[in-house]
């Protein structure tokens, strides 16, 4: 984008693993743990890495503040372009 003269362009992409609201924090820390162990494999690094994807992982809190922001930020951008569903 910079190429193109767009200044002050950031968009990020992100997957994460979500679960209903109820799970117990147990099971949602038990899959978290599992994940985490599977990210930090070298074998899964380098697939992603061919992908241009950084695997992160960390805490449940993690990605519900990186959701919590987005949030936030993707509103903004709907309002001030007044982006109206059809």
């Amino acid at each position: 984008m910079a190429e193109l003269g767009v200044t002050d362009f950031d968009v990020d992409l992100w997957y994460g693993v979500l679960a209903p609201v109820d799970t117990p924090k147990a099971i949602v820390d038990r899959y978290n743990a599992v994940f985490n162990e599977i990210l930090a494999q070298p074998g899964v690094r380098a697939v992603l890495d061919k992908q241009g994807l950084i695997a992160q992982g960390g805490a449940p809190e993690r990605l519900a503040e990186l959701i919590a922001r987005d949030r936030l930020r993707w509103a903004k951008v709907v309002k001030d372009a007044q982006i109206t569903s059809e």
